[in-house]
C-alpha cells in the first residue's frame, strides 16, 4: 500500500448517468453494482478471512495485440454463434443459466442476475448490453456489459458447467472487445484482481504488457506490474492507520 495511504469505499446513487459520466467513473476507478456506481481498495477474502488490496484494471481497445491464445480460442470456440441484445434485461432462461453457473463455481456471488443489475425495480441509468453463445439451439454462455460514450465495462460473465473446457469466460471477453473496438471505444474495463486470490487473474487474458491498474495511493493508472499480487498482510498499527475511513 502506498505510503499515507487510506483504505476506503465510496459509492454514489445517480439517478441519471450520461456515456461521458461513466467514461469518467471509470477512469477514477469506480465501477458499476446494481444501480449504483462505487469504488473500493480492499475486499474481505473469506477463504483468507482476511482483507485484501484490490486493482481495478483496463485495457486499451483500438491497440490491442493479437496474441496466438486469443488465435486459438476463436478457432476453438468459432461453431459457436454469437448474438447481440442491445437495451439488455434478464429473462428467465437466462436466469436459469446463471444458477447453473454460480452453483458450479467455488465463491459466492450475486443471487440472480436482476440483483446484480437492479436489486429492485426495472429501471436502468445503464446502456447495457449482453452477449450470448449458443451451441445450435442450447444457450451455453453469457456476457453483459455496459458502454459509456468511449469506454466499455464488464458486469458478469457466466457459462453452462459443461462447457468450462472451452474457457467461455475468456472467450467472452475477446467478445466485448470486438464490440468495443466497433464502437470505436479507447477502453475496456473488466474489473479488478485482488493481492493473494489467483481466481481473478483470468481478466489479464488480454495481455499484462498493455494491461494497466488503478493505483488508488497515487489516483493514477499505471502500467501493470506483477507485484501488486504478492501476499500481503497488515499489523495491528497499520489496520489503524490504514483502515481508519474504511467502515465508515
Amino acid at each position: 500500500m502506498s505510503e499515507g495511504m487510506l483504505a476506503y469505499k465510496r459509492i454514489r446513487h445517480p439517478a441519471a448517468l450520461t456515456g461521458a459520466q461513466l467514461d469518467a467513473f471509470l477512469a477514477l476507478g469506480w465501477y458499476r453494482m446494481n444501480q449504483t456506481i462505487f469504488t473500493v481498495t480492499h475486499s474481505f477474502i473469506h477463504e483468507l478471512r482476511d482483507f485484501r488490496p484490490v486493482w481495478w484494471l483496463r485495457f486499451p481497445v483500438q491497440d490491442l495485440l493479437v496474441r496466438d491464445a486469443h488465435r486459438r480460442m476463436r478457432k476453438r470456440n468459432a461453431s459457436f454463434r454469437v448474438e447481440l441484445l442491445s437495451n439488455y434485461q434478464p429473462h428467465p432462461t437466462h436466469e436459469l443459466l446463471y444458477n447453473r453457473y454460480l452453483e458450479s463455481v467455488p465463491f459466492d456471488g450475486y443471487s440472480s442476475i436482476h440483483d446484480a443489475l437492479y436489486y429492485d425495480g426495472d429501471e436502468s441509468i445503464y446502456n447495457t448490453y449482453a452477449l450470448q453463445i449458443w451451441d445450435r439451439e442450447r444457450l451455453v454462455g453469457m456476457g453483459i456489459f455496459d458502454t459509456g460514450k468511449k469506454s466499455g465495462s464488464s458486469i458478469l460473465h457466466f457459462y453452462d458447467p459443461e462447457y468450462a473446457r472451452f474457457s467461455l469466460g475468456k472467450y467472452l471477453i475477446l467478445l466485448t472487445m470486438d464490440e468495443l473496438r466497433a464502437r470505436g471505444c479507447s477502453w475496456y474495463y473488466p474489473g479488478y484482481v485482488v493481492t493473494d486470490v489467483p481466481r481473478f487473474d483470468y481478466k489479464l487474458f488480454l495481455g499484462r504488457d498493455v494491461a494497466e491498474y488503478f493505483d488508488p495511493g497515487s489516483q493514477t493508472w499505471k502500467p501493470w506490474n506483477d507485484d501488486v499480487l504478492r501476499s500481503v498482510s497488515y499489523t495491528e498499527e497499520e489496520w489503524s492507520a490504514y483502515f481508519s475511513d474504511f467502515f465508515i
